[in-house]
């Protein structure tokens, strides 16, 4: 075979590799509030990561969201959030009691959605 006929059977075989973005480690029948001061905002692939120290005192706790691509399309941007905001997250807990959270909504403390172009941010359906 030649090297031509390798690479473009190559191509033609390797297509975009379908995401297993799963959401099992989640309790997603459950809620809970997160109060508190953005501490980090990881806007990168494959989740975007929101760090929060709790206004209750305590260890910091994370927030899973979503790809950027898929944070983009519902107004999400890199500058949504700074560190030192004030914010309510709500989230699907872990089912482990781990300090961490799949993201449902997100508000600024003085009630702002963010995205402001948006009221809330919703994981997929399982």
């Amino acid at each position: 075979m030649s090297r031509v006929a390798a690479v473009l059977l190559l191509a033609l075989f390797s297509g975009r590799a379908p995401a297993h973005h799963s959401f099992a480690a989640f309790e997603m029948d459950k809620t809970l509030e997160v109060r508190g001061t953005v501490s980090k905002y990881e806007w990168t692939n494959p989740h975007v990561w929101i760090w929060i120290t709790p206004e209750s005192g305590g260890n910091e706790f994370g927030v899973e969201a979503h790809a950027v691509s898929s944070m983009v399309r519902t107004g999400w941007s890199r500058d949504s959030l700074k560190v030192g905001d004030k914010v309510v997250i709500l989230v699907h807990p872990r089912k482990d009691g781990g300090l961490a959270g799949s993201i449902i909504s997100a508000a600024l403390a003085n009630g702002t959605p963010v995205p402001a172009q948006s009221p809330a941010f919703n994981p997929p359906p399982q």
